[in-house]
């Protein structure tokens, strides 16, 4: 997928690039009692994600622990001189609450999306992955992930590209 996205970015070097990813972004994203369509962005994504993008200095952004289901205030230092910032996250282009405010901060919005048996294989594999037995992975998915994912398809708008993987053969 990253050789069909924009190719005018794959001239800069991988230091003139970084990621944000999602992941440490949870606690600012919803609260553990919230299930969707009720999650909204917490002020705190969108004020880092606002940082970044008007910083003069360097900022710093959390990261996740998946082995220990937590997140890691201030981890990832983001380099202010950095042209190209990838942000990644589920909930960045749905069209509600406090999110379609995030939206208005991406300069290329690209919306990444698949066939939900195929997400879900992945997910269940995912939390298998990371010591749970699989009636509890697919607990854990289904009660969370795929909830979340079918919001995802449902209510992101404003993709300049979209990318959609179809289910296997």
């Amino acid at each position: 997928m990253g050789q069909a996205i924009k190719p005018q970015y794959h001239t800069h070097s991988r230091d003139n690039r970084q990621r944000i990813p999602s992941t440490g972004g949870h606690p600012f994203l919803c609260s553990a009692d919230q299930k969707p369509p009720t999650c909204v962005a917490r002020p705190g994504r969108y004020a880092l994600l606002k940082r970044i993008c008007e910083a003069k200095h360097d900022q710093f952004a959390p990261t996740f622990d998946r082995a220990r289901d937590i997140a890691i205030a201030g981890a990832r230092r983001v380099n202010a001189q950095t042209p190209i910032i990838v942000v990644e996250g589920n909930y960045l282009l749905l069209d509600c609450g406090t999110w379609a405010a995030i939206t208005e901060l991406f300069a290329d919005p690209v919306f990444v999306g698949g066939a939900l048996e195929r997400l879900e294989r992945g997910l269940v594999k995912r939390w298998r992955d990371n010591g749970y037995d699989s009636a509890g992975a697919i607990e854990r998915a289904q009660s969370n992930d795929i909830p979340n994912a079918d919001l995802v398809v449902s209510r992101s708008v404003r993709a300049d590209q979209r990318f959609c993987q179809p289910s296997d053969p």
